[in-house]
């Protein structure tokens, strides 16, 4: 794109749309189209802001101004199941009102602060900038250290060398994969994709937890931050597949490379 995504009207439209109250079918193939114009750095830029917008409103360091709380708030009543397409893992049964509440809350803020522009001022200057822009693996020893988070490993699987485990916290919606083993991908051919199944919905559909790239820069530890795009009031299983470049809105699952499943009763 030439210019920013932030400048692409639709775009920014959509991504509200999905955060606030779901979108459609049509709605989910036009994002998804609009999202492969988008270049890996656009894409990163998008996630990373979400997940430092959610670190930042956690904190609490400054009051939403009343005008952008005011426009959140005015999507709520028309909240309902949300509709937008995504890869089957399970049935479930669809969150109420209030369960979905909170998690809806900070989705919401996170996109329409990050399309906006408004985090900076969010986080703040100086010292509480250098706070906030924590690297992944410190701010996932961090959520650890709460007690709140839910923690799970990647299943062994045949012929894979992936190793390590999801943390989740269902509060914020945010998490951490951790990674040893998996393979660097080459963005323009394929890029990762995370679903998280939720045994609190209706619909037998896991919910999107976006796109990410692996870099061939080592054999450590690859941690990568990531934000449910909608509410995930239950988890049960967090799932990481390999599609095409910007990712799918239904996944045929061909190329799983890592599957979590949590315990009943965790």
């Amino acid at each position: 794109m030439s210019t920013s995504w932030r400048d692409n009207d639709l775009l920014v439209d959509l991504l509200i749309k999905e955060a606030t109250e779901g979108l459609t079918r049509d709605e989910a193939s036009e994002l998804q189209a609009l999202a492969q114009s988008l270049t890996a750095s656009e894409r990163a830029e998008i996630e990373n802001t979400v997940a430092a917008i959610t670190v930042a409103a956690h904190a609490g360091r400054e009051q939403m101004p009343q005008a952008l709380r005011e426009r959140i708030v005015a999507a709520a009543p028309a909240r309902g199941p949300a509709s937008a397409e995504v890869v089957g893992l399970k049935p479930a049964r669809i969150l109420t009102r209030t369960q979905s509440a909170a998690g809806w809350w900070v989705a919401a803020a996170c996109f329409v602060l990050a399309v906006l522009g408004w985090w900076p001022r969010l986080i703040g200057t100086g010292s509480e900038i250098e706070s906030v822009a924590k690297t992944a693996g410190q701010q996932r020893t961090e959520l650890l250290a709460s007690g709140r988070a839910l923690e799970v490993s990647w299943a062994p699987q045949e012929a894979s060398p992936i190793v390590g485990d999801v943390v989740f916290d269902p509060v914020t919606q945010r998490g951490f994969l951790r990674f040893r083993g998996i393979p660097a991908n080459d963005p323009r051919l394929a890029q990762y994709q995370l679903w998280i199944a939720d045994a609190g919905r209706a619909q037998p559909q896991p919910v999107d937890g976006g796109v990410f790239d692996v870099a061939p820069d080592g054999s450590g530890d690859v941690i990568i931050p990531f934000i449910a795009k909608l509410p995930v009031g239950k988890p049960a299983a967090f799932v990481v597949t390999l599609e095409q470049p910007g990712g799918v809105v239904v996944s045929g699952q061909e190329r799983v490379m890592a599957v979590a499943t949590v315990e009943s009763g965790i």
